[in-house]
């Protein structure tokens, strides 16, 4: 059985490794926290969805070991970037984080192509 020791001992956001060749490597997506997500969750249901796919990214793009490489107001830095990789990241960080219908097909297709 698990105890509330176990339960928070537990490293249950581990990174997922994608390459990103447009950038010459590979970033780590992680899986959001529960605070993380509601905060999220409520930048989406509001009428302004500027940055959206930046603000995601900063919280999922992640070092080896998951800690974060992006503070929450580095979104416009990430915005400089191509909006091509950076659309293909966020489906990729939806897709590690169970938002959206088809995430699970999603994240299937993210572990077969990811780097190793």
């Amino acid at each position: 059985m698990l105890d509330k020791n176990k339960i928070l001992a537990v490293n249950d956001t581990k990174p997922v490794k994608v390459s990103v060749p447009e950038w010459g490597g590979h970033v780590y997506l992680r899986v959001m926290r529960g605070d993380e997500r509601m905060v999220f969750e409520s930048l989406v249901n509001t009428d302004d969805m500027s940055f959206i796919r930046e603000k995601l990214l900063c919280t999922c793009i992640c070092d080896e070991e998951g800690g974060r490489i992006f503070a929450d107001d580095d979104f416009k830095l990430l915005a400089a970037k191509s909006s091509r990789v950076i659309n293909r990241l966020f489906e990729q960080a939806m897709a590690v984080n169970g938002i959206g219908e088809d995430s699970v097909e999603q994240e299937k297709k993210i572990s077969r192509r990811t780097c190793r």
